[in-house]
């Protein structure tokens, strides 16, 4: 068996002032440097709300769904809020599980802390407590909670429950395997062993869904490339668990972008032919070339750099070059050249980029031709069997080219494509619309990066 790979211990990125009576100084320097400054942030087991209290100085233009199952502490939540206008909450006087159904919920009259859905029968005897009173409360499964409310993505997910984290989680399954939480805390500790919860089940549920782990330490997030058995203490701590889109941002690494090569070995794809849509100045070619492709379509909508691809790659045998732009019909469009090496141009407007990449604009606008990638490939005595593998990079225009690609795709066994996950450009889709139509169309992501910012990036998909 091949050793786990080291623990690295990553200092916190950004360090806050704010203190707590109940929240460890661990956990809120780890607060301020995963939780996003807006977006939707879950607080599941809020109690009195100390803790949300806190995330909304550090993320003032959060919304906040706050749960929490006890009668009397939801009271106070209730009240502590009212005082707190300026905080965005909705709250429930309820908790959150692997279903939804109405549970028990135990409470200890002298120790109100220790309320649970799970009763501790041995910590009553061990601690000589009166047996707990027991109300029937409602319980939510976040997967359909946050479908019906129309809530397509949770930037924070902060879970406080007693020994019943682990069915929170499974019950976020569906929202986790699609990243649509981006980063999640979750109390791990004796809580755990009365629930007859592991660790383990942790790391066996998140990792294969594309999330790091972290134990929330004093100097910083440790973090765990696998379980090991000497983490299984049930001492009382804090684990984070961040998507691994993420990693080169949470960690301080150099950024790095999907490794197409790597991931066509990996899964036994044979480079046949690829359709590189924004395909700019080329520079993929060389790499197609050898990794043996033996046909290459490029599709460039700007005119200047088409020409470009022509003067350089137009003798090549492999090579067809398309001057047009991708879309889901015929028919013409603007495209907007931006300023720079024109990579952020595209053929809808800017949007959210403008404020993010500030130094970059729209330098100007061209009528081009635009038409699907299945007429694409007809007019240039293409055949669509051809081709394997799909790259995409146009902007925020990518399900419009994949919408006109139906017959490419049914012979398409990998594709690579830019991801948004905020609107960087007008209308643009978010990933996880992209990732509904894919799926709908027998592909899985396999592999997703943002090592730029955390707003873009490239997911890998496969059938």
């Amino acid at each position: 068996m091949n050793p786990l790979p080291a623990m690295k211990l990553v200092p916190f990125r950004k360090r806050t002032s704010l203190e707590s009576p109940e929240i460890a100084a661990a956990e809120l320097q780890a607060m301020a440097s995963l939780l996003p400054t807006d977006g939707v942030v879950f607080d599941v087991g809020a109690h009195h709300g100390s803790w949300t209290l806190c995330a909304a100085r550090l993320a003032p233009g959060a919304t906040f769904h706050m749960f929490e199952p006890d009668p009397e502490a939801y009271l106070i939540l209730s009240e502590t809020l009212r005082s707190r206008p300026a905080i965005r909450a909705v709250v429930q006087n309820a908790t959150c599980g692997a279903e939804r159904a109405w549970r028990p919920f135990h409470r200890y009259a002298d120790f109100p802390s220790w309320n649970t859905v799970f009763r501790r029968t041995a910590v009553e005897e061990e601690c000589g407590l009166n047996p707990p009173s027991q109300v029937q409360i409602p319980c939510f499964q976040l997967d359909e909670y946050c479908r019906d409310r129309n809530i397509p993505r949770i930037r924070y997910l902060r879970v406080s429950a007693q020994g019943a984290e682990l069915d929170v989680l499974a019950g976020a399954r569906g929202l986790l395997s699609d990243c649509r939480i981006d980063s999640l805390q979750f109390s791990y500790g004796g809580t755990f062993k009365d629930a007859g919860r592991q660790l383990s089940q942790a790391f066996e549920l998140l990792d294969p869904l594309g999330y790091d782990l972290y134990k929330v330490t004093d100097a910083g997030l440790l973090y765990l490339p696998g379980y090991r058995p000497a983490l299984e203490d049930f001492e009382y701590c804090q684990y984070a668990a961040v998507h691994s889109r993420l990693r080169c941002l949470t960690q301080g690494l150099a950024p790095v972008m999907i490794d197409v090569r790597e991931q066509l070995s990996a899964r036994g794809i044979v480079p046949k032919g690829v359709v590189h849509v924004g395909a700019h100045l080329g520079g993929e070619v060389s790499e197609y070339l050898d990794m043996g492709f033996e046909h290459i379509l490029l599709v460039e909508a700007n005119p200047v750099l088409a020409k470009g691809l022509f003067a350089k790659y137009g003798n090549l045998p492999q090579v067809t070059i398309a001057a047009c732009a991708a879309s889901s019909e015929s028919g013409s469009v603007e495209l907007h050249i931006t300023t720079g090496d024109q990579q952020s141009s595209s053929i809808l407007p800017l949007g959210l980029h403008s404020a993010i990449y500030p130094e970059i604009q729209v330098a100007s606008t061209v009528r081009v031709p635009a038409d699907t990638i299945d007429n694409i490939l007809a007019s240039k005595n293409l055949r669509p069997e051809q081709f394997n593998f799909l790259n995409i990079d146009i902007q925020g225009a990518e399900l419009l080219a994949l919408k006109g690609a139906k017959k490419l795709l049914s012979y398409i066994r990998a594709i690579n494509t830019e991801v948004n996950f905020a609107e960087l450009y007008q209308g643009c889709p978010l990933f996880y619309e992209l990732n509904e139509w894919l799926k709908s169309h027998g592909f899985r992501v396999v592999s997703l990066t943002t090592p730029y910012h955390e707003t873009w990036g490239d997911g890998f998909f496969v059938r």
